[in-house]
């Protein structure tokens, strides 16, 4: 094992990937680093502040790129694959964004690009798709796949506390950054979701086009009656094909108690897959932090350089079914005055929209609001969207109202 490794990035996780590395017996090449100046950990390295002047000088077989962002990150890994080097990523942003024109840079070369480490951390879902499961036919891959809203739900549920305590714990706890917008509000899900389309479906779907919420709206008392009722909120992400196109959905949903993704707990992650020979497959594991990311971004040069290759899979056109179309049951929340005929409008204008009311949950309340907890029956997304937004625009709804599928199943 004789493979030449060359590094961009030296943070917590390039330092520990670099470690493990050198432990491993890979030979490092040098660090492409802002910082001028030696590496304490490895004084006789070369740091170079350009993959210009670095890709000539070392003489890669393997790049690891781990600067994260959108563009130079991209440039980075362009210029890897133009020198006939194969790629090792943990940038999820840069696969969602950049993914075709990496992918087909790549298969022009005939170099791999591998990123592990992109979605699930150490959870190996990428090389389930990408090896265990090439030769066989995938139909659904769902999970939770971003461990800081998994923290932050388990916290409400085990704890009773409140979100914005729990986040501000977990910003202290360092499981969420202290700009905390890209996981809370799902747009991190919607990346992993776009890289698992390209991984397991051959497509490349552009993120902006992702059905995204995050689970800034979901409270105390949507836990205690989803609970209620055998099901508990996740922040998902869900990829699963269908006749007319990829479903793909980023966002809050309910999952049944026994379901294995429900069952996650803290910062963990989980991947259900559902495949036409080896029916379910269920992946978890840590899914965050510079352990979990590093051990993955080495296992993925390891393989490369014990003569691994990623398997090829021929680019098909992006197709994306109309999730507003798409049915599934719901689960809403809506906030009102407590006053005589408030239900009738509500049910009035849900009915004006094709949906049925299957349950409904009023907990005990002081003041002078209530909070009214609705189960349907199947419905169309886009129109629960629109009895959503039709309702907020009356006097008698305080605030958002919340609206979460219900996921069985079959819905894997």
């Amino acid at each position: 094992m004789s493979s030449r490794v060359l590094v961009a990035g030296y943070g917590n996780i390039g330092k520990r990937t670099c470690a493990m590395l050198a432990a491993g017996g890979l030979e490092l090449v040098g660090v492409v680093r802002r910082t001028p100046g030696p590496l304490s950990e490895f004084a006789d390295l070369p740091v170079y502040d350009s993959i210009a002047d670095a890709l000539p000088a070392s003489r890669p077989d393997i790049f690891v790129e781990l600067i994260g962002g959108v563009d130079d990150a991209a440039s980075m890994i362009l210029s890897a694959i133009d020198a006939g080097v194969h790629v090792v990523t943990a940038n999820k942003a840069v696969l969602a964004s950049r993914g075709r024109e990496i992918a087909a840079a790549a298969a022009s070369q005939g170099v791999s690009v591998l990123a592990e480490a992109s979605v699930g951390g150490a959870v190996p879902v990428m090389r389930a798709l990408q090896v265990s499961l090439a030769g066989d036919d995938i139909s659904s891959v769902l999970g939770v796949w971003n461990g800081t809203c998994n923290y932050i739900l388990t916290r409400m549920e085990s704890d009773g506390t409140a979100f914005d305590d729990v986040l501000a714990e977990a910003q202290r706890l360092g499981f969420a950054e202290p700009e905390p917008g890209l996981d809370i509000d799902g747009d991190d899900s919607a990346h992993k979701a776009a890289v698992i389309a390209q991984t397991a479906f051959s497509q490349f779907p552009d993120p902006e086009q992702i059905e995204v919420d995050g689970i800034t709206n979901i409270r105390l008392d949507d836990i205690r009656v989803a609970l209620g009722q055998g099901y508990r909120p996740k922040l998902i992400g869900i990829v699963s094909e269908r006749p007319d196109g990829l479903l793909i959905y980023a966002g809050p949903a309910l999952l049944p108690l026994d379901h294995p993704v429900a069952r996650l707990d803290g910062v963990t992650n989980g991947i259900s897959i559902q495949s036409d020979a080896v029916g379910s497959l269920f992946l978890s594991g840590p899914g965050a932090g510079p352990g979990p990311t590093a051990a993955a971004v080495a296992g993925d040069v390891l393989f490369l350089a014990n003569g691994g290759q990623q398997a090829p899979r021929e680019p098909k056109e992006t197709r994306l079914s109309d999730l507003d179309q798409v049915e599934f049951p719901f689960y809403l929340r809506v906030d009102v005055p407590d006053q005589a005929g408030v239900l009738s409008e509500v049910s009035g204008i849900l009915a004006q929209h094709g949906i049925s009311i299957e349950s409904m949950v009023q907990p005990p309340h002081e003041g002078e609001s209530v909070s009214i907890h609705l189960t349907t029956h199947g419905a169309a997304v886009g129109a629960v969207k629109a009895a959503a937004g039709q309702l907020q625009e009356t006097d008698i709804v305080f605030g958002a109202v919340l609206w979460m599928p219900i996921l069985d199943e079959s819905d894997d």
